[in-house]
């Protein structure tokens, strides 16, 4: 990818649409989606203008407390995947112009990601939890997303002594008494506390960037 280098760029401004917080591209069509905290919007790609916009607090889609927290199209089913902070995943068809909830997670969304081939998607849950699900929502794995142990990079003892008696290389013998400097960190009080997951191009691996509850 650093062989890429941007060549043109534009700008564009839809008074009709304000507050958006979300955006997904059809590809295929060149279709933009957009969705602010309770609506769903398709823009013309190429004429720039509003093709069509849905509220999902029609016919009771969204509760009142609920918000739009990520959007995703999916192309083969030509509709667009929209996730809530109550849980709902709910799939919005421009064409037949539906809205059809079909499934939901019972400790809600806090964040939603797609893989870049769409056969995979991560959620996050609002009680920290990371949720792997198939293109057809059938759950793969479920973990907690600031466990207690540290996995494979957990600290092991072998054994080598004290540390007064440890070799300390160009440290020398003081670094033996020097006592542990231990740095605290504080939450930007900037920071939305929001979730962001990513996929790598390829699609052979995730990250996610939240602060954990008990540590900051």
């Amino acid at each position: 990818m650093r062989n890429l280098s941007l060549i043109d760029g534009v700008c564009v401004s839809l008074p009709s649409i304000e507050n958006t917080k979300h955006i997904s591209l059809d590809f295929d069509s060149g279709d933009i989606y957009l969705a602010t905290k309770t609506n769903a919007i398709c823009v013309d790609g190429m004429k720039l203008e509003v093709k069509q916009t849905v509220s999902l607090l029609d016919d009771n889609t969204l509760a009142p407390d609920g918000y739009i927290v990520a959007i995703q199209h999916v192309p083969d089913q030509m509709s667009l995947c929209i996730a809530t902070n109550l849980g709902d995943i709910v799939m919005w068809s421009p064409t037949l112009n539906q809205l059809e909830t079909i499934g939901t997670i019972n400790n809600g969304i806090s964040a939603m990601c797609w893989s870049p081939d769409q056969e995979l998607v991560v959620m996050t849950t609002m009680t920290n939890t990371l949720l792997m699900m198939t293109h057809d929502l059938d759950p793969i794995t479920e973990l907690p997303m600031h466990p207690d142990e540290f996995g494979e990079a957990a600290f092991v003892n072998v054994g080598w002594g004290k540390k007064e008696t440890q070799f300390h290389g160009s440290e020398g013998k003081q670094a033996a008494t020097q006592s542990k400097i231990v740095t605290s960190s504080t939450v930007s009080g900037k920071d939305d506390l929001i979730p962001r997951i990513s996929w790598r191009g390829d699609g052979q691996y995730f990250v996610i960037n939240s602060i954990n509850p008990q540590t900051g």
